[in-house]
């Protein structure tokens, strides 16, 4: 099976904005710069690891059979709950995605926090099964806002 590189996060600082970018790379076709931007103001909240771009291209990864290899840290944590949990769920229940595996050069169990706070995009199984299973080894800085179905203006926030 091909593989897709991501390579080492960095941090670009310009004039308001700050932007996280990784050269993205799949067997010997040209690479490009995948990133993320933000106002400067969030640049402090970016952390340099591989977790955003494994997260973002895992669709395209599974959709066109290519297994993921990151030459940066990785968290642990979401390593074996993509591996272990979601990927087996999506490729069992969906014939769009193709079974695949993600493996990192250095998995980390790094309180990725900044200044008491962290944010993510990705919710998913694998996030109720990690608050089910390990209740006690989140982040300090966790808080969990729920947003009630039948009701969302209404919240639930858990720590």
């Amino acid at each position: 099976m091909e593989t897709l590189i991501i390579g080492k996060p960095k941090i670009e600082k310009l004039d308001n904005r700050a932007r996280l970018c990784s050269k993205i790379s799949e067997n010997g076709k040209p690479s490009f710069t995948l990133w993320f931007d933000v106002d400067a103001k969030y640049a402090d909240y970016l952390t340099e690891s591989a977790d955003a771009f494994v997260v973002a291209l895992l669709p395209y990864a599974m959709n066109n059979s290519l297994n993921i290899s990151a030459e940066a840290k990785m968290s642990k944590q979401l390593c074996f709950q993509l591996n272990e949990i979601f990927i087996p769920v999506l490729t069992k229940n969906s014939k769009l995605f193709n079974k695949i595996s993600i493996s990192a050069k250095e998995l980390t169990q790094e309180n990725y926090c900044r200044k008491n706070a962290s944010a993510t995009g990705f919710s998913s199984a694998p996030t109720g099964v990690r608050l089910i299973t390990h209740p006690n080894n989140l982040p300090s800085c966790t808080k969990i806002v729920l947003k009630l179905q039948k009701n969302p203006q209404k919240s639930l926030i858990c720590r």
